[in-house]
């Protein structure tokens, strides 16, 4: 082995090794929490530092190899993706929203965060397939850690686990609310996985990622689950080459899920988990509307409209649409309308294309997905897929957030699914 291959193997083992830290830390998206406010900045700033001689030694080189040569446009023709552009825009209306912001210093903060995640981590995870990969790979441990910690806590009598409210449940990590984002980014990967390997190892990936996304009692989580077994079928019935008889099985499936799920709502309705909160919004929204099964949401969702048919160009400012509750004001929980209500027409239209963007990809994808020879390859690459859904779905109940532990589940299997329709996978890169 020559030094030069020698030194790149080198410096590739401490920019994945980086990687690797940096997202299992930053899935930790309590310890700011516990440690320091500010504690995911100051590991993003360690990290940059630590990568530095890297990117150094990158802008250096003088001799590329052809994968280095297509990485590079890859970066390159990146302004041509919907990322770039998009991401530019809405921080323009973040900084449009400033002028006429109550809180200026929120509105500074906000869009120093947001630009950190989407100005230089984005192009950074989508210039380098390899580095999404790795980043994934940090996922998974993430979810195997918290579950050890969990499972240690409820048998050391609670030490490292608590219970914020009944029927949900967190731990040093991750309290409730978070858990399930985290937990849900191994479940389609390690399904299809059990599947196609029947494989021990992914049997247990995929128990100990339910029963995490269970335990966080977060209603928006089960309904996803649903939504993914659905889309498990669809895609093993197009591998099929059984297009059409998938879809009827799939929504047969998605019917069924549905009928039972109101079989067993009422006696769910008593108790406290995630499938019990769900029946129980269910059965109030059957049985007296909107503001019946959810107040709180409800009265989010008028302040917001009124706001947006005040100010539906302008916007009213970052974070400013805020409804008042039992615990204080409270930013609007549907991040497409608080979006809309703060930063205006150019927010909600530049956020729309940026996270929804990737849609027409989709045929592209699937295809070349179906003819990867691993099925780990593909289970990497439809697991993607679902974790944008479940990024964009998860939006209709929930705020936006300006933290890396919200946005690393978009960020990576975003430059997963850009890199399959840009150029073709380097098969056995990383396997994980």
């Amino acid at each position: 082995m020559t030094d030069q291959a020698t030194l790149k193997m080198r410096r590739n083992s401490w920019t994945g090794a980086v990687v690797l830290v940096f997202t299992l830390v930053l899935t930790s998206s309590d310890l700011h929490q516990s440690i320091n406010n500010y504690f995911d900045w100051i590991v993003t700033a360690l990290a940059m530092i630590l990568l530095l001689p890297y990117s150094i030694h990158e802008s250096l080189l003088t001799s590329r190899t052809t994968e280095q040569q297509e990485e590079q446009e890859a970066g390159k023709s990146w302004w041509a993706a919907p990322t770039q552009l998009p991401a530019a825009l809405f921080l323009a209306s973040i900084c449009i929203s400033g002028i006429y912001s109550t809180d200026i210093t929120a509105t500074m903060v906000g869009l120093g965060k947001l630009a950190v995640i989407l100005l230089l981590g984005l192009p950074a995870i989508t210039a380098r397939a390899r580095i999404a990969r790795i980043a994934f790979y940090g996922l998974l441990v993430a979810v195997w850690i918290n579950s050890a910690i969990m499972l240690g806590g409820m048998l050391a009598g609670g030490l490292t686990y608590g219970m914020v409210s009944p029927g949900r449940w967190g731990n040093i990590l991750n309290y409730p609310g978070a858990l399930w984002r985290l937990a849900i980014t191994a479940w389609m990967f390690s399904a299809y996985l059990v599947i196609r390997r029947h494989s021990l190892r992914y049997v247990f990936l995929l128990i100990v990622s339910t029963l995490l996304v269970f335990l966080d009692g977060a209603r928006t989580s089960f309904l996803l689950l649903g939504l993914g077994i659905v889309y498990l079928l669809a895609i093993l019935g197009m591998e099929a080459r059984r297009f059409w008889k998938t879809m009827i099985t799939a929504q047969i499936a998605a019917v069924a899920l549905v009928g039972i799920f109101i079989i067993v709502a009422p006696e769910l309705s008593q108790q406290q988990n995630a499938l019990a909160r769900l029946s129980s919004t269910v059965s109030s929204l059957a049985s007296g509307g909107a503001d019946n099964a959810d107040m709180a949401r409800s009265s989010m969702l008028k302040v917001a409209t009124d706001a947006i048919q005040e100010h539906p160009v302008m916007g009213t400012g970052f974070t400013s649409t805020k409804d008042e509750t039992p615990i204080g004001p409270m930013v609007v929980h549907i991040t497409y309308l608080q979006v809309w209500a703060d930063l205006g027409l150019l927010g909600f239209v530049s956020y729309l294309w940026m996270v929804w963007g990737w849609i027409p990809w989709i045929p592209t994808a699937l295809r070349r997905i179906r003819a990867l020879p691993d099925d780990r390859e593909r289970a990497l690459y439809y697991n993607a897929i679902f974790l944008l859904f479940v990024f964009d779905v998860a939006g209709f109940f929930h705020p936006l957030s300006t933290e890396w532990a919200q946005w690393i589940p978009f960020l990576v299997p975003y430059s997963l699914l850009w890199h399959i329709v840009r150029f073709r996978p380097q098969i056995g890169e990383v396997y994980v």
